[in-house]
């Protein structure tokens, strides 16, 4: 059992390792985030300081792991690294190790569509003569905000290097993503009901202005169109039994009446 479980082991992180050998390169803009071949960008500053989300991810080896793009993981626990400019960091227990500096990133391009951009960190805390780096596989997934998730760890004794294998799924990740724009402004509807609104109380100011200045009336007659407005009920009245009854009844209101008869002669 043991020697299957340790060519399963050895299988794995063969197929993880081909996985990073094969990928393209991703042009560097900043600490987080690079240029695709198609010109488009891969940002993670979305996700800057965003300790709630992406701090403290168990991985299954029952360890913590912690990452923070473009700041220092400093910015989570003062024991997270030993170095200013850590990304993420490794929590065992009472120990806490870096896995690589922000200042050192590199970007490699497995594919564009989705994205998928495998962010590498190095110089990290020493182990047993083995430096720790980290390659955090960033994958375009717009239902997710941010996941971490531990993978696996490769020690090479060739090049005194132990990589930890992170993936982090998330919006961010994918290309050109921004957060929609909030709405500043007021749609057209509300333009139209604001003018209409005002054009009303200038009809009504003015008119009963008029009709006080130039005609000295008091009272209800100082509404303007007063007649239309005591007959409108009635109009609509007979405009809405005209419609029901297809022109085929006739019926009156207090604005008019309306008659098959004459419609047609019309």
């Amino acid at each position: 059992m043991r020697c299957w479980a340790g060519t399963l082991l050895l299988l794995a992180l063969a197929v993880m390792s081909a996985r990073y050998t094969s990928a393209q390169t991703c042009t560097k803009v900043d600490s987080c985030s690079c240029r695709m071949p198609d010109g488009k960008v891969v940002s993670l500053n979305g996700l800057r300081g965003n300790k709630a989300l992406i701090d403290g991810s168990l991985g299954f080896d029952g360890y913590t792991y912690h990452f923070s793009p473009c700041d220092s993981a400093l910015n989570f626990d003062e024991r997270c690294s030993p170095t200013i400019d850590s990304a993420a960091c490794q929590e065992a227990g009472d120990g806490f190790y870096s896995l690589g500096r922000t200042s050192t990133v590199s970007f490699e391009l497995l594919n564009q569509d989705p994205a998928q951009v495998v962010f590498t960190y190095t110089d990290g805390t020493a182990s047993d003569s083995l430096i720790r780096q980290m390659k955090l596989t960033v994958v375009c997934d717009m239902a997710t905000t941010a996941g971490l998730v531990f993978d696996s760890e490769l020690p090479n004794y060739g090049d005194l290097t132990l990589t930890y294998f992170l993936t982090l799924r998330s919006k961010w990740g994918c290309a050109d993503y921004s957060e929609p724009a909030e709405s500043s402004g007021i749609s057209a509807g509300s333009v139209m009901v604001i003018i209409f609104f005002v054009l009303l109380v200038v009809y009504l100011v003015g008119g009963v202005t008029f009709q006080i200045a130039r005609h000295q009336k008091r009272g209800l007659e100082m509404i303007p169109n007063l007649e239309f407005w005591k007959s409108l009920p009635g109009y609509i009245k007979d405009g809405g039994m005209f419609v029901v009854t297809c022109g085929k009844a006739g019926a009156g209101g207090d604005g008019g009446s309306f008659d098959k008869k004459g419609y047609e002669e019309l």
